[in-house]
């Protein structure tokens, strides 16, 4: 099932929507079949829609990307990634609670005021 919050995006698309962006966003690098990622999808979903308006969420398809993926070192999938005015500022890899995921958008979204 695709996420209907994240918006996928290709290597070509990385650089204008996200490294030259004004805003905060979340990039997921993932895999089809990896069922970690499909365990986080519904806290992801969720803090996509608390987030609305404040982080742009995208999703990243290892496979398809794997160049991109290499460059930023993507060696665990799910990888979230925190680029904030188009600067990686924090990554996470594997599982991960929600309250950690959400904690680091908050330092995203409150860094800006």
């Amino acid at each position: 099932m695709e996420s209907t919050a994240f918006k996928k995006i290709s290597a070509e698309q990385f650089v204008e929507r996200i490294v030259q962006s004004k805003g905060n966003s979340l990039v997921k690098f993932t895999s089809a079949w990896n069922g970690s990622a499909r365990l986080l999808r519904n806290t992801l979903e969720d803090l996509a829609l608390q987030y609305t308006g404040k982080v742009n969420f995208f999703l990243v398809d290892t496979e398809a990307e794997q160049a991109l993926a290499s460059a930023y070192r993507i060696e665990a999938t799910p990888t979230l990634l925190f680029f904030k005015k188009g600067i990686l500022a924090d990554r996470l890899s594997g599982l991960a609670q929600k309250a950690i995921i959400s904690n680091k958008i908050d330092q995203l979204v409150l860094s800006n005021q």
